[in-house]
């Protein structure tokens, strides 16, 4: 098959670029790549995936879906984790309108709490398997399908939880847990007056 030079073809090229078909026979006669497009779709299929991109600071408007973001691999200590849901928190709203005191280089794929099921993993991760359910309070962008984490910030998520429940774990949970100790406190203090 043949693809003239164009959307399909660009993609094409970035998945060559970024070493994903390098089994495929590639050779270009005035701009046209020839292919097999059988093989390069079972290829492309498995190493890109959904993902919220920003390339600008902005409004809710500069969230935008992707289909074609390169899935992360991970590093020595990094999980790879198949996303099931994320948290959505306050300061996302800061960082992707700029107005945050450190901001990501752009484009970037917001989203630090991530829950799902573990991909793959690094070669100096030890305590996660794939197939582990777990959370993570601070990945690579948890808006996409997948997301890689260091394992330092990656646990395990009981079976009790769901993966929507487990996404709050983080920033939510904490936030609610110090509003609650401060009020136990406050009220402490308020009965000895």
């Amino acid at each position: 098959g043949a693809f003239a030079m164009g959307r399909r073809a660009e993609l094409f090229t970035v998945l060559i670029v970024s070493g994903f078909c390098l089994q495929q026979t590639v050779t270009e006669e005035e701009g046209i790549c020839l292919f097999d497009p059988m093989k390069a779709c079972r290829s492309a299929v498995s190493k890109v995936m959904k993902a919220i991109r920003v390339s600008q600071f902005g409004d809710p408007s500069v969230l935008k879906l992707r289909e074609d973001v390169i899935i992360p691999s991970p590093g020595q200590n990094e999980v790879l984790i198949r996303v099931h849901a994320a948290g959505v928190n306050p300061v996302e709203t800061y960082i992707r309108a700029g107005q945050y005191g450190v901001l990501p280089t752009l484009p970037y794929t917001p989203g630090n709490d991530a829950t799902g099921v573990v991909q793959s993993v690094g070669s100096r991760v030890v305590q996660f398997k794939t197939g582990d359910r777990v959370f993570t309070q601070q990945c690579s962008g948890a808006y996409a399908q997948f997301t890689t984490a260091d394992q330092s910030s990656v646990f395990p998520l009981s079976d009790r939880l769901t993966f929507v429940q487990g996404a709050a774990l983080s920033v939510p949970y904490r936030t609610a847990y110090v509003a609650l100790k401060r009020l136990e406190h406050a009220t402490i203090t308020l009965t000895k007056l």
